[in-house]
């Protein structure tokens, strides 16, 4: 079962519930919920999983809308290892 949260308070369901991974972008709910024992993946690793599956042909033009269009901030290093994940050039 997936959870997807917008915050850390429904943390605590999710484990009751059984979840096993937590969609989730922000850090200091990405490390709570991995203290909790749950598995995280935030956006970009959802990106590389649908090119890895076959239905995205290149992470890129997401990665690159994210930041100039949906004003997601992605640090340079993190957008690189995630070009150099997908083997596309950075």
């Amino acid at each position: 079962m997936t959870g997807v949260v917008s915050n850390t308070s429904p943390l605590t369901n999710l484990a009751a519930i059984g979840a096993t991974l937590v969609l989730m972008d922000e850090r200091d709910g990405r490390h709570r919920a991995q203290r909790m024992g749950l598995r995280t993946m935030g956006v970009v690793g959802v990106l590389l999983l649908a090119k890895e599956r076959g239905l995205l042909s290149a992470v890129r033009p997401s990665l690159d809308a994210l930041r100039s269009q949906a004003g997601f901030w992605l640090s340079d290093a993190v957008y690189r290892q995630a070009l150099g994940i997908a083997k596309e050039t950075a």
